[in-house]
């Protein structure tokens, strides 16, 4: 569904609407927590969502200038690509499942906003479908992953593109990284957002490695292409009809 509404957080108890609220009242050094089932918690600083194009690593800015036609930021958050991709002149429309983040984005001035899960996403003939900050990782699971390629193909034009970035994460368990095939991969983890005591929901998230991609869309109608690499294990991938 489309938003037209003024910003309203309504569940209060949600951490992320939590810590958002509490940026925009003017704690700017607000830390959201993000604990997850493989190591430490990890904290972030809320002001970061909202960062500028100073502030963007070099691979999102990008990917930025990869984008064309009629854009698709996918999971867009608080919408800071969004936002560039609209300051420049270019079509694009921002999609989070999140109520709260839809009323951020209004409350930014992005003028095209969707409010909706990916997968229920019903309209078509996009240029660019964007998914960026490891932002393949809503997708979940590898399974999701496939049904989601399946999606792109009704959603975007016979010529459009999928840009996201992704990382492989085989390092934080070392020797006991399993491969693709087994019964878990080692890139399909679960968070939990946390700010203070409030804790929010426990969610799955992928985060997949530039084999596994390449060996995946072996068996699909797209192909990839690595257009950058580093030796973090992080990477820019652009997919493409076979």
């Amino acid at each position: 569904m489309s938003m037209t509404s003024h910003m309203n957080l309504e569940n209060k108890s949600d951490p992320v609407e939590m810590a958002i609220e509490e940026y925009y009242s003017g704690y700017l050094d607000t830390e959201l927590i993000v604990n997850n089932n493989y190591g430490k918690p990890e904290s972030y600083p809320v002001k970061y969502f909202f960062r500028n194009e100073y502030d963007m690593p070099d691979i999102e800015k990008y990917t930025l200038s990869l984008c064309r036609g009629r854009i698709l930021d996918i999971g867009s958050g608080t919408g800071p690509h969004s936002l560039l991709l609209q300051r420049s002149g270019m079509d694009v429309t921002a999609i989070d499942n999140s109520q709260a983040m839809a009323s951020v984005l209004l409350k930014n001035g992005i003028k095209k906003i969707i409010c909706d899960d990916i997968f229920n996403f019903q309209c078509q003939n996009y240029d660019t479908a964007m998914l960026l900050m490891n932002g393949i990782g809503i997708v979940g699971t590898i399974s999701m992953f496939q049904t989601f390629l399946k999606k792109m193909e009704l959603v975007l034009h016979l010529d459009g593109q999928i840009l996201f970035d992704s990382t492989d994460i085989s390092y934080v368990y070392g020797s006991r990284a399993k491969k693709l095939g087994n019964k878990d991969y080692f890139g399909e983890v679960k968070f939990q957002f946390q700010y203070k005591l409030n804790k929010g929901a426990w969610f799955n998230w992928l985060y997949i490695d530039r084999n596994t991609l390449l060996d995946i869309c072996k068996t699909t109608n797209w192909k990839v292409q690595i257009i950058f690499e580093n030796n973090n294990g992080q990477y820019l991938s652009r997919l493409v009809r076979k």
